[in-house]
């Protein structure tokens, strides 16, 4: 197992937590290295990459350019090394630029999604009603038809928070950080709409669920690849 985090607090903070799990695991950590946000030496990074001996390597703390540029490096460099990434490295619109750029390289790409993407709204009731805005309030542009994992995060994050000041005033008590931040942290079998594959509970002031999903160039979806499971 590789780990290639970008040198932010965005990168490094689950590096601890990675390394633990491994280890629980029995997986052996034989590669971790850091890179620059931006502009990162794509070639020494491969070249440890490949020197590792890794047969998987999960990226952490890019949002662009870096995350791609270290698979199609590898690739190029021929490592059957399978890449992993994490939620910011899970955009489609990247992805499909990139596959658009310099060819289907991102094949067998997997990484955990929290939400359900965009397209995946039979089920997802809020999911219907929020791409009805997006065609409203994008008519015309490529945002008509598409929501961002980004703007996806952000609708969920504003759904909690509206449940909280629910949950507050429908118990009959004053709205104070206090009192929200109470009903926020207590909240237990919510069923959010969609946004994740069944009911969800806050555990530690997090919502730990989760699906793994792969990109497939050729149709341009990330489809999933596991259950729902929730940690």
């Amino acid at each position: 197992m590789a780990f290639i985090f970008s040198n932010t607090e965005f990168g490094r903070d689950p590096i601890e937590h990675g390394r633990k799990t491994a280890e629980e695991l029995g997986l052996e950590v034989v590669l971790e290295e850091s890179t620059k946000a931006e502009g990162a030496d794509i070639p020494t990074h491969v070249t440890k990459l490949a020197q590792s001996g890794a047969d998987h390597c999960i990226l952490q703390g890019y949002v662009t350019g870096v995350w791609p540029q270290l698979i199609g490096g590898a690739r190029q460099f021929g490592l059957p090394v399978k890449f992993k990434g994490t939620f910011w490295g899970m955009e489609k619109l990247i992805a499909d630029r990139i596959t658009a750029e310099a060819g289907p390289f991102l094949a067998g790409y997997e990484g955990v999604m929290p939400y359900r993407y965009f397209y995946d709204r039979e089920e997802a009731p809020r999911y219907q009603q929020y791409a009805e805005l997006s065609k409203q309030m994008f008519a015309g542009t490529p945002l008509e038809n598409y929501m961002s994992t980004w703007a996806i995060q952000t609708m969920c994050g504003l759904e909690i928070a509206m449940k909280a000041f629910r949950d507050t005033a429908e118990a009959g008590l004053e709205l104070t950080p206090d009192n929200i931040a109470e009903k926020l942290a207590g909240i237990t079998d919510w069923e959010s709409g969609g946004f994740f594959g069944g009911p969800v509970s806050m555990e530690n002031n997090a919502i730990g669920t989760g699906r793994v999903y792969g990109y497939n160039p050729e149709d341009g979806l990330f489809t999933p690849k596991s259950d729902w499971f929730t940690v």
